[in-house]
């Protein structure tokens, strides 16, 4: 990664707080993360765009490691 002029940053701590201190120290203006569907996860969701909205940054939320969104899927019964 650094040969290519990148870096990689590893945070301990509440997601949502390093998120923020990141974007600060970096100076970002939107914090981009990956979408999960557990009912925790979806807490800390709204918690991060809620963080991002009173700091003045954009929140962009991603399907996560599936090919669709969680959302767009349905189940039938027989």
């Amino acid at each position: 990664l650094r040969q290519r002029g990148g870096d990689l940053v590893v945070r301990r701590g509440a997601p949502v707080r390093e998120a923020l201190a990141v974007a600060r120290e970096t100076g970002a203006r939107s914090v981009y993360a990956s979408a999960d569907v557990s009912t925790f996860a979806r807490r800390r969701e709204e918690q991060l765009e809620t963080a991002c909205a009173e700091a003045g940054l954009e929140c962009r939320l991603f399907p996560s490691v599936t090919v669709v969104p969680f959302d767009a899927l349905t189940t039938t019964s027989t």
